[in-house]
């Protein structure tokens, strides 16, 4: 068993994030202490696991909730659409980095026929770019 203060040096998050979770009844300690302290067991690392995985990618709370709550909830399937999205996350933040590079250098990524100008919100090679990609986090 940890305590609180274990758990949250451990993860990096906050305690109070942890007692956040707790009252939302997100993640649940596994017992209480005569002091009313918090501990948490491997099973409790492991769904706060889960919930750091599915915040990455961008789920609120209350879809992580919902999706932890569901009877067929499968962990290993989970890890493995997890690792799947994340994956997509790597790949859209890869071309990004490459088309910066590219605009660094001078070289217009704008495909034939499309323009821009740079002086307006919302318009220009990168305004474009973005406009034209699916959000890979959420489902078509």
């Amino acid at each position: 068993m940890r305590t609180i203060s274990q758990v949250a040096e451990l993860t990096g998050i906050s305690t109070r994030t942890l007692q956040y979770y707790d009252e939302i009844g997100l993640l649940k300690p596994s017992e209480l202490t005569e002091s009313g302290y918090r501990l948490y067991d491997d099973e409790a690392l492991q769904k706060l696991q889960q919930i750091l995985f599915f915040k990455e990618l961008g789920f609120k709370l209350k879809e992580i909730k919902e999706i932890l709550q569901k009877p067929d909830f499968d962990r290993i399937k989970a890890f493995k659409r997890q690792k799947e999205l994340l994956l997509l996350k790597r790949n859209r933040t890869d071309r990004l980095i490459q088309l910066l590079s590219r605009l660094e250098k001078g070289v217009k990524s704008i495909p034939a026929g499309r323009s821009g100008t740079w002086g307006r919100s919302g318009t220009g090679p990168l305004y474009w770019w973005i406009g034209t990609q699916r959000n890979p986090y959420r489902p078509p």
